[in-house]
């Protein structure tokens, strides 16, 4: 009884924090449920219509009336994806189950309302919503059915229907509350480990996989990228030579809250690429491009973290942009364009920022990289 009691406590405590974090998956779990219920219900339904019929025709009728129901509602429903809207119709359809118990009570005056105790102690463990809500919900029904039962059925039988649903209701409350701890730190958990998978400690930027995982989708969706953006910090081997691997560590952060507040504010989505580098990608045509890159150099820039070894005397980056007009090159063409354009903006004298110019540029840069390499 103790840890029935803690445990709806609890659940009220990790609302408040998990639900805002985990409501795209909350909102899964809940359609799942509905989805499940729906059909789990359409058999029982259908079953009862069908053993009613050669026993009592008219019996049958609310039966398979509710049945078809249950298939329209199914097909309707199947494919929401809005949290809100999955949770409206959760409880739609919750209220719809009561209702249908409460007109059960006009068929079957003179019997014991098992449907509907056995929805009032589920009904709380099933929908994964804010404690206080779904327990008004259950309550007001458990009230709403208690009424109809007394007004409508025989006073013997109507009183016990009422003290089954009252008890039904403190069971469903209490189960539920502990139902709805495991879900939700289930579902925390599974929000943690998804993070650390695609979330660069460091930066806190999306690292290399998720890029790759989200370029994926978007072949799969058809949807092109209208700019991608690459950034190299400069001369950053000379700086963690001269300074320490910690201090290298801390312009990457820094330079990682500086990418997150850009692209919280022009939609770009950036990416911790490897080591020093960093890569955005943009859907949007209307960013002007130009002007968000040099914002976030000069932003990089105006932190003044000493570097005398630079020729700047500070930490600077060097910025490639390639921009994907008419939709005309793919996701990998793009990149290769956009490192193109980065490494032209390191060989021209590195803390500026360089467009890609075009195919001859293309051929121009390789004809440098393998001079270099014969160089070396």
């Amino acid at each position: 009884m103790i840890d029935v009691i803690n445990n709806y406590f609890l659940s009220r405590k990790l609302e408040d924090s998990i639900i805002p974090r985990n409501r795209e998956i909350i909102a899964k779990s809940n359609l799942e449920t509905l989805k499940i219920g729906l059909i789990v219900s359409f058999v029982v339904f259908s079953g009862a219509g069908i053993y009613y019929l050669f026993r009592n025709p008219m019996r049958s009728i609310p039966d398979f009336v509710f049945s078809v129901s249950l298939v329209v509602i199914y097909f309707l429903v199947r494919k929401l994806k809005n949290p809100s809207i999955v949770l409206i119709c959760l409880y739609g359809v919750s209220e719809y189950f009561c209702l249908f118990t409460m007109i059960l009570s006009f068929v079957q005056p003179n019997m014991l309302a098992v449907v509907g105790v056995c929805i009032l102690c589920v009904l709380p463990s099933e929908i994964l919503d804010r404690s206080q809500r779904v327990e008004f919900f259950s309550l007001f029904n458990t009230i709403l059915m208690s009424i109809v039962s007394l007004c409508v059925k025989d006073p013997f039988f109507g009183l016990k229907d009422s003290i089954h649903f009252l008890g039904a209701f403190l069971i469903g409350v209490a189960v539920g509350a502990h139902t709805r701890v495991g879900h939700l730190q289930q579902f925390e958990l599974q929000r943690k480990t998804e993070s650390q998978r695609i979330i660069d400690f460091l930066t806190g930027l999306m690292n290399r996989r998720k890029l790759f995982d989200d370029l994926s989708i978007m072949r799969k969706e058809n949807k092109m990228i209208a700019f991608a953006v690459m950034i190299d910090v400069d001369f950053f081997k000379e700086f963690n030579d001269t300074y320490g691997h910690q201090s290298g560590d801390l312009i990457l952060q820094k330079i990682g809250n500086v990418l997150s507040e850009e692209a919280d504010r022009n939609g770009i989505v950036f990416y911790r690429y490897g080591g020093e580098e960093f890569i955005g990608i943009g859907t949007c045509s209307q960013i002007n491009v130009p002007s968000v890159c040099e914002s976030v150099r000069m932003q990089i820039e105006s932190l003044n973290i000493r570097f005398e070894e630079s020729p700047f005397s500070k930490v600077t980056v060097s910025i490639g942009y390639a921009t994907n007009e008419n939709n005309r090159f793919n996701q990998d063409e793009l990149i290769r364009m956009t490192d193109s354009a980065l490494y032209h903006a390191k060989r021209a004298g590195r803390n500026r920022t360089v467009a890609w110019e075009g195919e001859f540029e293309f051929l121009k840069d390789l004809a440098l990289r393998l001079d270099d390499e014969l160089i070396v």
